[in-house]
């Protein structure tokens, strides 16, 4: 889905993983703040995984963001993509 992005910045509770394998410019969902982290790091996409990152408060991104794309993992795990 994101594969043909380049230079971005994204935001994710499984930020290795899309530095890794994207090399995106990737932040972690460190505070419970997300209009910080949004001002901070100006984000394009907000990734959460359901299952296998670090938990955090779903409401808050269904909220605040467009859920544009999700995934079902091979391990029972669910991907959502948000954007602003």
């Amino acid at each position: 889905y994101l594969k043909e992005e380049k230079n971005i910045d994204v935001i994710s509770n499984v930020w290795p993983w899309f530095g890794y394998y994207n090399n995106f410019r990737v932040h972690s969902l460190y505070t419970p703040d997300l209009d910080e982290l949004l001002t901070t790091h100006d984000p394009k996409y907000v990734i959460y995984n359901k299952g296998i990152g670090d938990p955090y408060d779903e409401e808050t991104l269904k909220k605040a963001l467009k859920l544009e794309a999700t995934f079902n993992g091979k391990c029972g795990d669910v991907t959502e993509i948000y954007s602003r």
